[in-house]
């Protein structure tokens, strides 16, 4: 599946727009920063998942964001996880 953060496909024929979709990896620790790059791989595979459940062939408008809470029951630990978002699209047939 190809994905871009612009809104176009390099090479890709017009694109037919599905809709947003959206996925998130685990909640893990604030402290532990190598997991994050885990995570962030984690959030693209849902990603793609999802678009797949939608027969879509790319994504457009990749977009990674952190979300972040702070949990009264654990002092002084943060909880984050990586949140993807794309627009789902299908290449227009000829």
């Amino acid at each position: 599946m190809l994905m871009s953060e612009t809104s176009q496909i390099n090479g890709a024929r017009q694109l037919q727009p599905i809709g947003r979709i959206r996925a998130a990896s685990r909640w893990f620790s604030s402290l532990d920063a190598p997991q994050e790059a885990e995570e962030r791989k984690l959030a693209l595979e849902r990603l793609r998942v999802e678009a797949m459940d939608y027969e879509a062939d790319g994504l457009i408008e990749v977009a990674l964001v952190r979300d972040q809470i702070s949990s009264c029951d654990l002092a002084s630990r943060t909880l984050q996880r990586i949140t993807a978002t794309a627009v789902a699209v299908r290449f227009a047939t000829a």
